[in-house]
């Protein structure tokens, strides 16, 4: 055969998840494909050979092509084509394949499909390694392509073109997609003015609609304000009209378009059923513009509704109040919600069947300065009343006085998140809160992670200073006095304190890291100023046997992942995410990703 008529195959340099690899196969049709690869060998000798050793695959991949060749069109990855069958039988009886001979699986291809259904992701982007499998095997590529669209991110319109492009010539795919997340989507910085950027028509509502149209299985679908005006009520009532839709997250949406769109879809709509019963997880998250007939409308719907994110709206007491009896919430953001009130509150959240007995994740922030919605009344009414399933508390902005602090230090043993922002406790109340004193020891033990002071004006630096020291030295001070108790039960745990920027301002954040280098004293643990957009946090980032960060269960450090943070690793999320997202920080959903991070964490 004849130099011209090889290929040689190399690992492709893939960015996007959308990019189609039919072109390979019609270079591979008809040609041998001449491949090698290298495994080690430890008595190798000599400078071009080093510890490898040089294997030649061409066989198996030339047979691999030749089945490719018989092909005229690329195999759905839904069909027949992609079954795996058992060793030593005829693979092209069942593709159709002239192929002579039996297709002998290895033993990687014949693990079980929920085995192969997790492709590694450590040496590089996933897209690229999820493309390079494509071109392993039958039985490999099947299962990649599956990964390569079930969750579908969209960081510019030009990837959501080729996606539509693709979708054309191959409808199948579009039964793969589980998640369409444009959640790290910006159309800023490419050098355009907003009226050439309205022009080019990537995204539109009619684009959006036929996507829509194709993603038959779609379960979440994850936007935010940068495509606000392109939800209009056409695309939005497809959107509550999905079957299998369980998650929606509109983040910060607020344009007028979106506004007539959601009061067309929903507030006036005679097609929409009055129970959308697959909708678990909404997040209205900033959505500072939807009216309150909406969230009346809306809320009644939702039977199964589990996550609730209606932060700096004007959702009223009375559309808190309709939802269904059958919802389960287990996240529930009310913050800075300036319409309902605080007695009202407190009523919902200790008699409605829907949170009085799960929720994990509550947070009711109120700017004091503009609105306060908990007194210490109220305050007073709330704390005894809360489930045990709880895990996150943000009061901040409640009348949180020292009459409170035996309900907050029963609280604390449960809780691994608690705001108490610009309430009026001192620094030594702060202390022995966070870390019992020795007659205290026989209550159970904080289990706190994150502790929100932000607004609190004790909470100066020095008497930062002096609690890190003695969040840092509680263990030894405690097990001295009683050797007979464990210090995993009496070390705090605390590994994050939110402090006043107002305080901690950037300059005595830059000079502190200047003169100090970046730590706090303290008597053990190493404790440093960060900076996250404009938030300041004070850090635990090392110390030995235990405490915070620390996993006594598994003796690992703790890297803040919880089933309950939906993916988050970063403490004091300030948005309800609606998506199970992996890898933390840079993931999206709960995390510090995209513009959903900004509004999480850095705001």
């Amino acid at each position: 055969m004849e130099q011209d008529n090889h290929v040689v195959v190399h690992s492709p340099q893939v960015t996007s998840p959308l990019q189609d690899y039919g072109s390979f196969l019609e270079e591979a049709k008809g040609k041998e494909v001449q491949a090698s690869t290298w495994s080690p060998l430890e008595k190798a000798q000599g400078p071009e050979v080093g510890n490898w050793e040089h294997v030649d695959t061409t066989p198996r991949l030339s047979r691999k092509a030749s089945s490719l060749s018989s092909s005229s069109t690329l195999s759905s990855p839904c069909s027949s084509d992609y079954a795996p069958t058992d060793s030593g039988s005829d693979a092209s009886s069942q593709s159709g394949d002239s192929i002579s001979g039996a297709w002998n699986y290895s033993a990687f291809e014949k693990l079980p499909v929920e085995l192969l259904d997790s492709p590694p992701s450590t040496f590089g982007p996933r897209n690229e390694e999820l493309v390079a499998c494509l071109l392993t095997s039958r039985v490999i590529s099947s299962t990649s392509m599956k990964m390569l669209y079930r969750h579908i991110s969209i960081p510019h319109s030009r990837i959501f073109a080729k996606m539509l492009s693709n979708l054309q010539l191959h409808p199948e795919l579009g039964t793969l997609v589980r998640r369409l997340n444009f959640c790290h989507y910006n159309s800023m910085g490419f050098g355009r003015t907003r009226r050439r950027s309205s022009e080019i028509q990537n995204i539109t509502p009619d684009t959006l609609l036929q996507a829509l149209n194709s993603f038959t299985h779609l379960r979440e679908f994850l936007v935010h304000e940068h495509l606000d005006s392109e939800l209009t009520s056409s695309v939005l009532l497809k959107l509550f009209s999905m079957p299998s839709l369980h998650a929606l997250d509109f983040c910060a949406c607020s344009s007028p378009t979106f506004v007539s769109g959601m009061s067309a879809a929903i507030t006036n709509s005679l097609t929409l059923p009055n129970s959308l019963s697959n909708l678990t997880r909404l997040s209205l998250h900033e959505c500072t513009t939807l009216q309150a007939p909406f969230f009346a409308s809306l809320l009644p719907r939702l039977p199964h509704l589990t996550h609730l994110d209606v932060a700096h709206t004007l959702i009223t007491d009375s559309a808190l109040a309709s939802i269904p009896s059958s919802a389960r919430l287990t996240h529930l953001n009310l913050s800075r919600c300036t319409r309902i009130l605080g007695a009202n509150t407190v009523v919902f959240l200790t008699t409605h069947p829907a949170v009085r007995a799960s929720l994990v994740s509550l947070n009711l922030t109120a700017d004091p300065s503009r609105f306060r919605l908990l007194y210490a009344a109220d305050v007073d009414e709330l704390l005894p009343r809360l489930p045990a399933t709880l895990r996150a508390l943000e009061l901040s902005g409640a009348k949180v006085n020292a009459s409170h602090l035996p309900s907050l230090a029963r609280l604390s043993a449960q809780l691994e998140e608690l705001g108490i922002g610009y309430s009026e406790l001192d620094a030594e109340q702060v202390g022995g809160l966070l870390v019992p004193q020795a007659q205290e020891l026989d209550a159970p033990a904080p289990a706190l992670r994150y502790v929100n002071f932000h607004g609190m004006e004790a909470m100066t630096p020095m008497a930062v200073a002096q609690l890190t020291c003695l969040l840092s030295s509680s263990s030894s001070s405690s097990s001295s006095q009683h050797q007979n108790k464990s210090k995993s039960k009496s070390k705090s745990k605390v590994s994050v304190l939110e402090l006043d920027p107002a305080v901690f301002t950037p300059a005595y954040v830059r000079s502190h890291r200047r003169h100090h280098h970046s730590t706090l004293p303290s008597d053990g643990d190493t404790w440093v100023l960060q900076e996250t957009g404009r938030r300041v946090s004070c850090v635990r980032v090392a110390g030995g046997g235990g405490g915070a960060g620390f996993n006594e269960r598994d003796n690992k450090r703790d890297n803040g992942e919880r089933k309950w943070k939906m993916g988050a690793r970063e403490w004091g999320v300030r948005k309800v995410g609606v998506a199970r997202m992996d890898g933390g920080s840079g993931a999206g959903g709960g995390g510090s990703g995209g513009v959903y991070g900004f509004y999480g964490c850095r705001r």
